[in-house]
């Protein structure tokens, strides 16, 4: 597969233009006319074609996606009904917290909070892809109190990828013990992964294309080239 930045450069053919030359060497009228009808049917064909592609290509990419937050969220409300971390977190023993934060299976870095959203512990990776702060803040504390189970995305601003941050309420029929935080990135790595499952390159850009990554190497100058002949509907 060519690279992304060969379909930016002026050189480059269009399908119009490849097709014209089998036509050069007619002379006759009949054949130019042939040509021209052969080359706009075609074009037009491949176009619809290379449209349904891509359409089906996105939705496989958005299934991905979709399928990765739905079982972070699944893995993380698992979690908070394990009986070893409802039993340390009661306890509020934080060697005990990290013991069975460190013993579980999880996707993502796994972090603990109080009732109060003060940070507790964290599983062994502690590892942050965003500014950490050591609270939840009280719109989120109020949201994850509201509704038990909360999972959010956006673009990390480093352009490594997408964040996925779920939370889930530590608590039994008697009270409410503390939250349990998972954070997982979709990046290069999973893209590189469904490129490889699916055999599609695909690029992931932010609405204001201030953060991107892809499974290919983009130049930053190919990105600002696509950024010019892109619009957006706003509906």
């Amino acid at each position: 597969m060519k690279s992304a930045s060969f379909y930016f450069k002026s050189g480059s053919r269009s399908l119009k233009t490849q097709l014209a030359l089998y036509f050069i060497p007619a002379t006759l009228l009949p054949v130019i006319g042939l040509s021209y009808y052969a080359t706009h049917t075609f074009e037009k064909n491949g176009q619809v074609s290379i449209t349904k592609q891509a359409q089906t290509e996105f939705e496989w990419l958005v299934e991905e996606i979709d399928t990765t937050e739905k079982n972070l969220a699944q893995q993380t409300r698992k979690l908070s009904v394990q009986a070893a971390l409802i039993q340390a977190v009661s306890a509020k023993k934080e060697p005990e917290i990290r013991k069975v934060l460190g013993s579980v299976k999880s996707l993502g870095q796994v972090r603990v909070y109080d009732p109060e959203g003060d940070f507790i512990s964290e599983g062994p990776r502690a590892l942050s892809l965003r500014p950490q702060l050591h609270y939840l803040t009280r719109e989120a504390l109020k949201k994850i109190k509201s509704q038990g189970t909360v999972t959010e995305r956006y673009f990390n601003s480093d352009g490594l990828g997408i964040i996925f941050l779920s939370r889930s309420l530590i608590q039994d029929e008697n009270r409410l013990y503390g939250i349990v935080e998972q954070e997982y990135l979709f990046g290069k790595n999973q893209l590189s992964d469904f490129r490889r499952s699916r055999g599609v390159e695909s690029l992931l850009i932010k609405r204001d294309f201030s953060s991107s990554v892809s499974s290919l190497s983009i130049e930053k100058g190919d990105l600002k080239k696509l950024a010019s002949h892109t619009h957006f509907d706003n509906k």
